[in-house]
């Protein structure tokens, strides 16, 4: 092509480069301006910020090879097929607007434009696919992808076997399709400690073991404090130096205090070690005294806590089940079971109900702060529906949490088990952060155990 990339993408897309590159934006189109048939470059991880440019970047990029015809098969692959769908549609607008037509048969009919492929009159072809999918195996025609883009393949609550599944399929249905060309680029940010991009970040990942890192968050020397305004509290940051004029301090601040501190950290700075800045230190206060299932003493008192949340579409309502047993004249309790629902108070209300007799649970405990009473006359319309104590969050959240979070350090309640939703919910909210459900539940439902009963009235038949 006549043009160089950047000369390219300020062209044709405008909108796309109203501030100029940062770093990170270089090194990936210098990477994707390098591919040459025939020849197999490392692997590229990139870890991005949230909010730094990068689905629009690595879509341009695609397009980008695709014109030179540097690469002829870009496979698109996110963690859900829905994900990666959406990305190759705005691909397809891209290849639109620069005039590119759909492959035909002899026949004029198209070859291939859909929500999950698109084939070029010039003989370009991208095909989304996303890793709940991926079992059905990657194939057109004779061609093996050439490009390999894995984005958003993370998941924030992944759990142990949904992490080593995803490498399963990355490992052995995906990559081995490509051709022995084939450029491989993963990108997004890190999620949490224990994220496939974690892995690859650290080197802790035993596939694309050639493979360069680059790695930038959102602001270099972030500094921040918490303030109070006559609007309430709210986080401002006071220092460090943005590395993209498209996410300034001004927009980083705003993304704090719409998506909490603890996101923020997260999502934008690869900091997952936030995790342990909660309240609750996973190494401290949970990993320590952690149970196998089924291995505790008899219990004998077990109840179901909950959160709920007010209708459909809203968080998810939180529900924890533990019981008590006693060791000399101390109280330990053990967690069994993580019920969190999404849905409405219908699903919620069924849930507790069942989570109750399955356990056969002796006390069901619930927060009356969203919903008051119709949170007991929704779990009532519900068949073998227990007496619902219901409770009311009169104090602030940091003083009902605290004297749970002792019981912790103090190595009086054990998990039987991982729960992962919920260890990060523990190990991430700090005081003023958004209130999480699994954690109210946890907590109404240690207090109600252990620490003298929740006080509160009790709604429901005898």
């Amino acid at each position: 092509m006549a043009l160089g990339w950047e000369e390219w993408v300020t062209t044709y897309f405008p909108r796309a480069t109203s501030a100029p590159f940062a770093e990170r934006h270089r090194k990936l189109w210098e990477w994707f301006d390098a591919l040459e048939p025939g020849r197999r470059p490392r692997a590229r991880i990139e870890a991005w910020p949230r909010g730094g440019g990068k689905s629009t970047s690595v879509e341009l990029g695609i397009v980008w090879v695709g014109e030179k015809l540097s690469r002829r098969f870009a496979l698109y692959v996110s963690a859900t097929q829905a994900q990666a769908d959406k990305h190759v549609q705005s691909i397809a607008t891209r290849l639109e607007f620069l005039g590119r037509g759909r492959s035909v048969n002899k026949y004029g009919i198209s070859q291939g434009w859909k929500v999950d492929l698109l084939r070029t009159d010039h003989g370009f072809n991208v095909m989304a696919i996303g890793l709940d999918a991926a079992s059905r195996g990657v194939k057109l025609e004779d061609f093996r992808p050439d490009l390999i883009i894995f984005d958003d393949v993370d998941g924030r609550h992944d759990s142990e076997l949904t992490i080593a599944k995803k490498i399963e399929a990355i490992t052995e249905t995906i990559i081995p399709t490509g051709s022995t060309d084939c450029a491989v680029l993963f990108v997004q940010n890190r999620i949490h400690s224990d994220s496939i991009m974690s892995m690859l970040l650290d080197g802790t990942a035993d596939f694309l073991l050639r493979r360069e890192v680059f790695e930038e968050p959102a602001v270099i020397g972030l500094e921040y404090e918490s303030i109070v305004t006559e609007n309430g509290r709210e986080y401002r940051i006071t220092g460090g130096k943005p590395t993209w004029a498209g996410q300034p301090l001004e927009t980083c601040e705003a993304q704090m205090n719409d998506w909490g501190r603890a996101a923020f950290l997260r999502e934008a700075q690869h900091e997952t070690d936030a995790e342990e800045d909660g309240l609750w230190q996973r190494a401290r206060d949970i990993d320590p005294f952690r149970i196998r299932p089924n291995s505790h003493p008899a219990l004998y008192r077990i109840g179901v806590a909950i959160d709920p949340n007010a209708g459909e579409g809203g968080d998810a309502a939180g529900i924890m089940v533990g019981g008590v047993y006693r060791v000399g004249h101390q109280l330990h309790g053990v967690l069994l079971e993580d019920c969190t629902v999404d849905g409405g108070p219908r699903a919620w209300a069924e849930e507790a109900v069942a989570a109750y007799h399955r356990h056969g649970a002796d006390v069901m405990v619930a927060e009356k702060n969203n919903g008051g009473e119709m949170v007991a006359i929704t779990i009532g319309t519900v068949d073998g529906a227990p007496p619902v104590k219901l409770v009311h969050a009169s104090r602030g959240k940091l003083t009902r949490a605290e004297p749970v979070q002792s019981l912790s350090e103090n190595g009086q309640l054990h998990h039987a088990g991982v729960f992962v939703e919920l260890e990060r919910e523990l190990c991430t909210w700090a005081p003023g952060d958004p209130s999480p459900n699994r954690l109210d539940a946890y907590v109404w439902l240690w207090t109600e155990l252990i620490l003298t009963g929740a006080p509160g009235i009790m709604i429901g038949r005898a």
